[in-house]
């Protein structure tokens, strides 16, 4: 297997590694995202089951680390004026780019085409990449 941070990763678009956000923040969410805590969701950050999409996760890593946040809310905007893209609080604490709602991009190669492609982690809730193939993603991308 050839290593995630190989040229047919840069090549897909994924910027190198250390540049999207906190390196820090990037692997206690892929920590969160493997420890079996969550259930996974879909389309919002988190939905009247308690079920959470990976960016969701990242928003209650952020609620859990700031002591007086209201937790995440399954109807409507589930945390902080937001339902299913990351709040601006969010982004600037993980250190990501204002714009980057829809979380970091990495790349997963394609199993009908073979190639890397590079998608915001919030796409990848869609594509049913697991958490963990997310996770590695984020410890070895990001």
């Amino acid at each position: 297997m050839r290593s995630l941070n190989c040229a047919s990763v840069r090549n897909a678009g994924v910027p190198e590694a250390g540049t999207q956000m906190k390196v820090e923040i990037a692997r206690l969410w892929a920590d969160a995202l493997e420890s079996g805590k969550y259930k996974r969701g879909a389309r919002r950050l988190k939905d009247r089951t308690g079920r959470h999409s990976a960016l969701g996760i990242l928003c209650e890593l952020h609620r859990e680390l700031h002591s007086g946040m209201a937790p995440l809310q399954t109807e409507g905007a589930s945390y902080m004026g937001e339902g299913l893209l990351l709040p601006r609080t969010v982004l600037a604490w993980a250190g990501m780019d204002l714009f980057a709602s829809q979380g970091p991009l990495i790349a997963v190669k394609s199993k009908l085409t073979r190639q890397w492609r590079a998608y915001a982690v919030d796409v990848h809730d869609f594509m049913g990449a697991s958490w963990t193939e997310m996770a590695r993603a984020l410890r070895s991308q990001i």
